[in-house]
């Protein structure tokens, strides 16, 4: 219903997951377990009705948009590399179309471990579905930002809305940080056709450690979709980002798309 009626849409969505996570509860499942496995797009995900998890996704009408334009767009041979991967949507999602002919290696990062667990459950589906995906899928448990350290992870809120703390709180989890620079070189990534950032307030933090005068080895990814979730702040980390050679394809209410124009930063 949530998927192809007009129940998945606007405010009466909200009613439509309120049922789902009464249903759960009375039924006295276990949050910690998935109830079934699902079909989104062309893969399978397992289900979770924990009050945590961002039900809308299931739904199949998160940031379509931008998925599609992924999917025209991509290049072959490239690597897609996905932060704050979540349970692995976007990832999964470019996995999936791997082939004999066309070859896309996936980064995923996540740091938050139970997204980990979920998504590695994710990816197990997908190999057993296309057997390219295998040695071209990787996942790598850690935040990125400014430099190499450990950290704290804030994950009283929603799943996809863990975020990277200064301080302990009373639900934090601790975590590596790692910068895009060196896990570009870790993988001995060449060729970049898309990155996806999604990490609830680092994207400036992430960005700004590898676009910069140090970093003698930039490569510049195609495309850039960085979340901004009409973030007045935002515009700061924007004009940062043209200011390296990039133009906006298009906004959503989530996330701008970029573009990179061939210009050579001097």
């Amino acid at each position: 219903m949530g998927k192809f009626t007009f129940l998945g849409r606007g405010a009466i969505k909200r009613y439509l997951i309120i049922i789902i996570e009464f249903i759960t509860e009375i039924s006295g499942h276990d949050y910690a377990k998935p109830i079934f496995k699902t079909k989104i797009y062309s893969f399978f995900i397992n289900f979770y009705s924990d009050k945590k998890t961002e039900m809308k996704i299931y739904f199949q009408r998160k940031e379509n948009k931008e998925i599609n334009f992924i999917e025209k767009n991509l290049e072959n041979n490239t690597w897609f590399i996905d932060i704050g991967s979540n349970i692995g949507l976007y990832s999964l999602f470019v996995a999936s179309k791997n082939s004999k002919y066309l070859k896309i290696k996936v980064l995923s990062v996540e740091p938050n471990p139970k997204m980990v667990l979920r998504l590695k459950e994710n990816l197990k589906f997908l190999i057993k579905q296309n057997k390219y995906v295998k040695k071209r899928f990787f996942i790598i448990q850690k935040a990125l930002g400014f430099k190499n350290e450990n950290g704290y992870l804030d994950v009283s809120g929603l799943n996809p809305h863990s975020k990277i703390i200064k301080k302990k709180n009373n639900r934090f989890v601790n975590i590596k940080i790692d910068t895009l620079k060196n896990i570009i070189k870790k993988h001995k990534i060449c060729k970049i056709g898309c990155v996806k950032i999604d990490t609830e307030g680092s994207e400036n933090s992430i960005l700004k450690s590898y676009f910069n005068k140090n970093n003698k080895n930039i490569i510049y990814p195609k495309l850039m979709i960085i979340e901004h979730n009409r973030d007045k702040n935002y515009n700061h980390l924007h004009d940062f980002i043209i200011s390296w050679g990039y133009n906006v394809v298009f906004k959503t209410n989530s996330n701008y798309v970029y573009k990179f124009n061939k210009y050579e930063k001097s």
